[in-house]
């Protein structure tokens, strides 16, 4: 592998984690809007790119070892440029992760919000059907000779 193939594998890291973090944020906001219909679209498009990522990896599996063995003899300005690239990818999957965990638990907040609103709509259900599901003549019909 040549140098700039190794600063340009790096290159391609670093905005494919930079698109996971734009989607990432994309999608803490439709989980605030409660879109959940455009949340999946997100999440599919996400994936994509996980996919891409991988196969970006896969065809250069052993570019750490070689980006080790070979740093000290890179020349200074290609070892700087590559070092950035590292640090900068190694923010943004920082950044990433604090982004997927708020996600997450917001998440898990919405679904345990759902489940106690399910369950107090349950028990309502059951409440009105041990009484036999009637409700008082008083408040449907206006009784005029009163």
């Amino acid at each position: 592998m040549s140098d700039t193939e190794i600063l340009e594998h790096l290159r391609a890291r670093r905005e494919y984690c930079q698109a996971l973090l734009e989607l990432s944020r994309e999608q803490r906001g439709l989980i605030a809007d409660d879109n959940y219909s455009e949340l999946l679209t997100v999440i599919a498009r996400k994936q994509r790119v996980l996919g891409r990522l991988d196969l970006h990896k896969q065809q250069r599996p052993a570019i750490v070892a070689e980006w080790k063995s070979r740093r000290a003899e890179l020349p200074a300005d290609l070892r700087a440029s590559c070092e950035t690239l590292l640090q900068e990818t190694e923010s943004l999957l920082a950044e990433l992760l604090e982004e997927e965990q708020f996600c997450t638990s917001e998440l898990a907040r919405c679904r345990d919000e759902t489940c106690r609103q399910l369950t107090e709509l349950a028990d309502g259900h059951h409440a009105h059907r041990a009484y036999g599901g009637a409700t008082a003549a008083t408040h449907r019909f206006l009784d005029v000779n009163q």
